[in-house]
Parts: structure tokens; sequence; C-alpha cells
């Protein structure tokens, strides 16, 4: 398959983010997660909150979704849960999906977070691995959802 192209993705506005993940090895640094799913992230630096973060922190066993950006925004949390992350072998399977204002993430088909924030409505999505953790992806598909 091509690589997507990063001009058209940050114009998506209604996508899905489908993955498998898996760490091997929690984090060094206790304040900050294994993993985190940037999305609707602009192509440009932007003023104040300008992108969701999903926090997948094995250590807490919590799933936080908040919205990032400048040092103005601060990491604004929207919702956290907790789940029972387990560093080692097990396999997650998550799906992240934005639809309008409608922000969710399933992890094994359990809905986990389940919030409405009409901030930030399109651009692109990326992958963050904390320092030290050892972090895997498989199966990653990002698709558009009926607009």
């Amino acid at each position: 398959s091509e690589l997507p192209n990063k001009m058209t993705m940050a114009t998506w506005r209604n996508y899905a983010v489908h993955f498998r993940l898996r760490a091997h090895q929690k984090g060094s640094n206790p304040d900050l997660p294994e993993f985190w799913l940037t999305t609707r992230a602009p192509l440009e630096d932007a003023k104040g909150c300008s992108f969701y973060n999903t926090y997948f922190d094995f250590r807490s066993q919590v799933i936080t979704l908040a919205k990032g950006g400048d040092d103005s925004c601060n990491s604004i949390r929207i919702e956290a849960n907790g789940y029972p992350l387990q560093a080692g072998s097990e396999w997650y399977d998550v799906v992240m999906s934005m639809e309008n204002d409608s922000l969710e993430v399933f992890v094994d088909g359990q809905r986990v977070i389940e919030a409405k924030d009409g901030a930030v409505q399109q651009g692109y999505v990326y992958f963050n691995v904390g320092p030290g953790a050892i972090v895997q992806f498989d199966d990653i598909e990002v698709y558009k959802l009926d607009e």
C-alpha cells in the first residue's frame, strides 16, 4: 500500500484509527505514559488547543483523552477511565473514532472513552512512545468515516 499523504490527512474531519498495541516495557519517566495517540493534529504550529492526545498509561492503568497544543492549552483533560493495561506479552485491540464532535476510544471491543468536544475538527494522526518504553504496534489502519 502507499504511504498516506499528510496534506490530505490534515483535512480529514471524520476518521478512525484501528491498531493493535503491546507494551513490552513500562517507560522510565513516571510522569509520562508509555504510549499516546495524537489525532486531528494541524500541519502548522497553532495557537491554543489544536489537537487531541489519547494517553495509554500502563503504570497507572488509565486511558485519558485530552486536548493538547501550545503552552496556553496546557493539556486539558476531557475524560479519563481505568483499564487493566498490563505491560508484557498481551496485545490490545484499539479503535479511536472521531466523528464531528463525538470522540470514542474502544479497547478490546469495550468503550473506554465517550466524549463530546468540537474544539478541534480536523487533522492528521501520529503515534508517540514515552521515554524508556518499549511498545509495539501491528495491523494499523486509518480510515475515513462517512461524512
